[in-house]
Parts: structure tokens; C-alpha cells; sequence
């Protein structure tokens, strides 16, 4: 799966090719799909900021794939617009290369049903390799994902390449927004 980083040089983008980049870095979440329809949108609600230059010739930022991105993300995970501007806006307080950090953690595909399951019991974890049905031509290789029970009824999931501290903090505060709102 691309992730942000590698659309950083491609900056700044047509709106066609900021739809690409989106559609691409989600393509394991096809109803997150995004068109220029919604990206037009998006700027008429103060989403996402106006590109530079005229209607025609508009050119979209880092910064304006890192909110589409990250809006769609929350948005899947049940924010509503606003408050997924509002964590967007946060993240991007931090500067534009933890926001991508950030925003590329909540880019992974959610754990899929069709999975399979090796037991470590020494190390008191689960990992598991995920075995889609079909293929995409360019799919990278399968992620290993470390499963970690907190509690009874709570377990952290997480790719091992993204097993950092910092990652594991970034899942903490959603825990505790989680358990918060419940």
C-alpha cells in the first residue's frame, strides 16, 4: 500500500492527480473513495483549504492530501466531518511529517475476517498474516500484525513495521478517546 511519503515529491498535484494519489493510498477501503466532486466539496466546507492558482489551473498541496486522507480515515471510524477536520488540524499542528506519520497509521487497512492465525504462546501474542481472496496486480508483501490483549474484550492490533513508540502512543490516545466516549 503507497503510503503519503511517497507522494511527496509528485507535490503539488491537479485535482486529478490528488484524487489518484487518495484513491490509491486508500485502495484496500473502496468506500472511502474519493472523486473531485468531494474534493470540491470539501473546499466549499473549509475541509480542506483552497488550492493555489486559478479554478483551471488549481494545485493542491502536501497538506491537502494529508487532510483528504485523514478526514476519510476518521470519517470511516465514525467521526463526522468536523470533528474529523478538527483531529486533522491537530495532527497538523505537529508539522506535516508527523501529521503524515499519523495520518498514514490511520490509512491501514482494518483487519478483514478472511485471516489466519498462528498462536505464539511463549510471547503471549498472536500473529497473523492477512490472506486476502484475491490480488491486486501491485499488492505489496503480506504484513505481519502483532495482536497484544490489554484486557478482557480489548486487543491492540498493529503491522510489526509500525510497532514504534511512537505508534503505540498514537494507538494509546485513541484507546483512551475510545473508552472515553463510552
Amino acid at each position: 500500500m503507497p503510503t503519503l511519503a511517497d507522494y511527496r515529491r509528485l507535490s503539488p498535484f491537479s485535482i486529478d492527480e490528488l484524487v489518484d494519489a487518495v484513491n490509491a493510498i486508500l485502495r484496500d477501503r473502496p468506500r472511502m473513495e474519493v472523486s473531485k466532486r468531494t474534493v470540491r466539496y470539501y473546499v466549499a466546507l473549509g475541509t480542506l483549504p483552497a488550492p493555489r492558482g486559478t479554478p483551471k489551473f488549481a494545485r493542491y498541496e502536501m497538506e491537502h492530501l494529508v487532510r483528504l486522507v485523514g478526514a476519510r480515515c476518521l470519517q470511516d471510524r465514525g467521526k463526522s466531518l468536523d470533528e474529523a477536520k478538527e483531529q486533522v488540524d491537530h495532527l497538523l499542528s505537529g508539522g506535516l511529517e508527523d501529521a503524515m506519520h499519523h495520518v498514514d497509521l490511520l490509512a491501514l487497512p482494518k483487519p478483514s475476517d478472511d485471516m489466519t492465525t498462528a498462536r505464539t504462546a511463549d510471547r503471549g501474542y498472536e500473529t497473523r498474516e492477512t490472506r486476502p481472496t484475491s490480488r491486486p496486480t501491485s499488492w505489496p508483501r503480506t504484513p505481519r500484525v502483532t495482536r497484544l490483549q490489554l484486557t478482557e474484550g480489548i486487543t491492540l492490533e498493529f503491522e510489526d513495521r509500525w510497532a514504534d513508540e511512537e505508534a503505540l502512543l498514537l494507538a494509546r490516545m485513541q484507546i483512551n478517546e475510545l473508552l472515553e466516549d463510552s
